[in-house]
């Protein structure tokens, strides 16, 4: 039992965050560990500023391998650039 409601609890799962590539948008989600999504950085027209390979990305890789240096550690989990039906933003 918490000694207070502000004791924290370590055997929540880890915070994470997740990139996903669309035809106009890079969004990187932050995901707490309730399961809750928020979008933390949105990159519009963000072809001229990350380096992307021509093919779909294989989920797995970090921001940093594509050159998103503020969000280094997010993994990308969908790429969706040359989908006909992209995942909606929000």
């Amino acid at each position: 039992m918490p000694l207070s409601d502000f004791t924290p609890t370590f055997n929540v799962p880890p915070v994470s965050q997740e990139i996903v590539l669309t035809p106009k948008f890079a969004v990187c989600w932050h995901v707490d560990h309730q399961g809750c999504r928020r979008i933390i950085n949105l990159l519009e027209n963000y072809q001229d500023v990350l380096v992307l390979p021509p093919n779909t990305i294989s989920p797995g890789w970090k921001g940093r391998h594509i050159g998103w240096m503020a969000q280094s550690d997010a993994t990308i989990v969908r790429d969706d650039r040359f989908s006909d039906a992209p995942m909606p933003v929000v």
